[in-house]
């Protein structure tokens, strides 16, 4: 309750700042607005992936900042973006390394039919149309019996973590075995 009372309050200051207090109407939204939204909403966890004010505090070059790592979508891509913050900002912080992650984590997955990965108490779920069943069973393999299959409603599988795991590598992990088959 505390963090959206907080949202609507930086959400209510800005648009008093830079609308002048009225929301702009609304407009079509552009390929890059779906990028972010994509970014924004297909890994939903509890991952630290954000641009700390701290290491970037003008918020036009954050949003820039933002919009550029949704366009990542290779791995020259995300070593590109990270010596460009780097240049222009010095070292980065875990959050941006993970907003990071979390780009090449979420275009890897969509590349494999998986629309979204969801973090919950049972695990990690990820969700597809269509299920590989072998690669599915060589994955369940490889991850010692840990993934479980849901085929009642939204299609998914999902394995449940192991003491010490952080939920991007295991995001990884799993992304890099059901592409590979392993």
């Amino acid at each position: 309750a505390n963090d959206l009372g907080n949202l609507v309050s930086r959400t209510t200051a800005m648009v008093g700042k830079y609308f002048g207090g009225t929301l702009p109407t609304e407009r079509e939204s552009a390929p890059l607005d779906d990028e972010l939204k994509a970014l924004a909403i297909s890994i939903v966890g509890k991952v630290d992936a954000y641009i700390p004010e701290d290491y970037i505090s003008n918020q036009a070059q954050r949003i820039s900042c933002y919009k550029r790592i949704a366009l990542i979508r290779t791995e020259d891509d995300a070593y590109d973006v990270t010596d460009e913050l780097i240049d222009r900002y010095g070292e980065l912080p875990a959050p941006v390394e993970g907003l990071i992650e979390v780009a090449q984590i979420r275009n890897a997955a969509q590349s494999l039919g998986i629309f979204e990965i969801m973090q919950g108490k049972d695990g990690i779920s990820f969700y597809t149309e269509q299920p590989d069943m072998q690669k599915i069973g060589k994955l369940n393999s490889v991850m010692n019996g840990r993934i479980s299959l849901n085929l009642m409603g939204k299609t998914c599988f999902r394995i449940t973590p192991e003491k010490g795991e952080t939920p991007l590598s295991l995001m990884r992990t799993v992304i890099d075995g059901y592409g590979s088959g392993e």
